[in-house]
């Protein structure tokens, strides 16, 4: 006849050696009823800590993406200023190149209308340099 509910093991046993056999096989029974509780105890342990680690490794890879995204639009934003920039700059290097050779062989032969070429290359090199300004204010604020 069994009985339910759960019995508190007692403290291990040492082990006789010189007890009868009922006695040897009683203290093995109590030390195996010892051990599968402390197996039981530490495996309820083992799972817990296994699933806080879990969450912890969750939290962790959603900031991580979390600052994923946010170095990814920053790399973004900064390569759209950058081929702005870049797009706006040819321009300048444009008139730079024409004027470099342009302006002595005008100035030669015809002086006013070297001064003119000078001219409208300032011209169009502040313009451009007020939009590549007006655009790096825009992408700051």
């Amino acid at each position: 006849m069994k009985l339910g509910g759960e019995a508190r093991p007692r403290r291990w046993q040492q082990w006789e050696p010189g007890a009868s056999e009922t006695r040897k096989v009683e203290v093995l029974h109590l030390q195996v009823e010892l051990l599968l509780k402390g197996q039981d105890k530490l495996a309820g342990r083992m799972v817990q800590r296994f699933a806080d680690l879990r969450g912890e490794m969750s939290r962790l890879e959603a900031r991580l993406h979390g600052v994923d995204a946010k170095i990814i639009r920053r790399i973004e934003a900064t390569e759209q200023r950058a081929a702005c920039v870049d797009a706006r700059g040819l321009w300048p290097v444009f008139f730079g190149i024409v004027l470099s050779g342009l302006s002595t062989e005008l100035a030669s032969a015809a002086e006013p209308i070297g001064w003119l070429v000078v001219t409208f290359a300032v011209a169009v090199t502040v313009w451009t340099g007020r939009l590549v300004w007006r655009d790096r204010r825009r992408a700051v604020a």
